[in-house]
């Protein structure tokens, strides 16, 4: 059983290690791990860097970024790197060290805190707060990892969507850290509520060999990616991922595409007020199959709603492979 002291204590212990976790590919010099900020799109090393040594005025595990003006000590890094609240961020701390503990007492700048049998959970307002806090630190993803990942699905383009960001330091639930692509999901107001991230190697050539290599947080339901948007038509392509999204954008620059992330979502969004053809882009899956079945009943909760608004729906596939992302 530690307290918040104890895990605080234990980090800066092992902030020689932990420096390179939060922020990889740095170097060491007089006391400091200097790295490119894991905040931000950082182009080069030298405007960030973490404390390896107390000082009177700059303890261990402290940190900041010259360029922003932002700082503070290892938890707030942990809570800025990986999107928690303070005290997930201490029990994340906790596993980082090996450590079963239950919540006792927290620092006095803290939130309130609960035991571990008796947590509060942040609410739903709040989750889609943090999450549009944390889609909000990722950077354009031009000239980045993600940029190499569309690249290599054949997805280069001269302007990505604002949906899309990227950061290069997100820990995976079960699998350490990566560098990630990151989508929001916004609702029909276009206001962030979630965060879709792709894992990514850590050359960017393809999706991180970890499981699942896609994850959502704090959850889809009702929201969307704009992937696309175009005045000139009030046509509207449906796809679930990333992928498929930017491949039909591609292909069809004068459709709107939405991503909605699984097609048993199609039912939930919002569809836009004025609407021309729906275009469900769907898979290649035997009709049997189970996402077959999935597109069958999300054409049958679309459908009522498109033929009342005197609207049309349309179901394209792609003409090889899986999906339309195999045309590239």
């Amino acid at each position: 059983m530690l307290d918040f002291n104890a895990i605080k204590s234990g980090l800066q212990a092992r902030i020689n290690y932990l420096a390179r976790e939060l922020a990889p590919g740095g170097y060491e010099d007089s006391g400091n791990y200097f790295a490119k900020s894991p905040l931000r799109y950082d182009r080069k090393i030298g405007s960030f860097y973490i404390g390896l040594v107390e000082r009177p005025t700059f303890q261990r595990g402290a940190w900041i970024d010259q360029s922003t003006g932002e700082k503070g000590d290892i938890i707030d890094l942990i809570v800025a790197v990986h999107g928690l609240d303070k005290v997930a961020a201490f029990r994340w701390g906790a596993d980082y060290l090996g450590q079963d503990f239950e919540v006792k007492a927290l620092p006095k700048d803290s939130a309130p805190v609960y035991g571990s049998a008796g947590k509060k959970p942040q609410s739903a307002k709040e989750q889609a707060a943090s999450a549009a806090k944390w889609f909000a630190r990722a950077g354009a993803i031009k000239n980045t990892l993600a940029e190499t990942y569309l690249s290599a699905r054949g997805l280069a383009m001269k302007d990505y969507p604002r949906c899309l960001g990227f950061l290069n330091n997100v820990r995976h639930r079960d699998n350490g850290t990566f560098p990630c692509m990151m989508t929001g999901l916004t609702d029909a107001k276009g206001k962030v509520k979630a965060v879709h991230r792709t894992f990514l190697k850590h050359d960017g050539t393809g999706k991180a060999e970890v499981d699942p290599p896609r994850l959502v947080w704090p959850g889809y339901k009702g929201l969307i990616m704009r992937l696309h948007s175009t005045d000139d038509s009030h046509d509207l392509a449906l796809v679930e991922g990333v992928e498929d999204g930017l491949s039909v954008a591609k292909a069809k620059p004068d459709l709107n595409v939405w991503g909605a992330v699984s097609v048993s979502n199609f039912k939930n969004i919002t569809l836009p007020a004025i609407l021309g053809t729906v275009y469900i882009c769907a898979d290649n899956d035997a009709a049997e199959s189970k996402a077959g079945r999935a597109l069958d009943k999300a054409v049958a909760a679309l459908l009522p709603e498109i033929k009342r608004r005197g609207a049309r729906l349309m179901i394209v596939r792609s003409p090889v492979g899986k999906d339309f992302n195999d045309v590239y």
